[in-house]
């Protein structure tokens, strides 16, 4: 994938989610579409093998907003936690550094919250998704801090 196909597809996902309109998930995916659209900008600082995990974690990040899978969402959690250890071990930079805790700490509050409304807390349930939302961008903003500024 390259440029031009990144942007292009966060700016199809920024437009469907204000076009559709689909309740309050409008945000979420317009959010996550300009996500997209900021790693395309610094894609050429990204190596293949952090690329292939922003993939994965993205790619399930969206199948958690579309469908609402729990499965799903564990794992991404576990993508998130193995994916931020990984560059909490061997980041170069301390904004890095910070934003791998900073997802790790996210995905800790993301399943805690996960586990609230499988017990019966139905609020839990608006808040999750901007979660995962910010699970991804903080992901892909510690991969771009680690190339750019290291």
């Amino acid at each position: 994938m390259n440029f031009r196909a990144l942007f292009c597809a966060g700016l199809v996902l920024s437009l469907a989610g204000f076009t559709l309109d689909i309740y309050y998930y409008t945000f979420q995916y317009s959010a996550l579409g300009y996500g997209l659209m900021l790693v395309s900008f610094l894609f050429k600082r990204i190596e293949t093998l952090d690329w292939v995990w922003i993939a994965l974690i993205a790619s399930t990040a969206a199948a958690i907003l579309l469908t609402q899978n729990e499965w799903a969402f564990v794992f991404e959690a576990l993508f998130v936690l193995v994916f931020g250890a990984y560059h909490l071990a061997t980041a170069e930079s301390r904004i890095a550094r910070i934003f791998s805790v900073l997802s790790i700490l996210l995905a800790v509050c993301a399943t805690g919250l996960l586990l609230a409304l499988i017990i019966g807390f139905g609020r839990a349930a608006t808040i999750l998704d901007p979660l995962v939302i910010a699970m991804v961008l903080a992901q892909a903003i510690q991969v771009i801090a680690n190339k750019k500024w290291a």
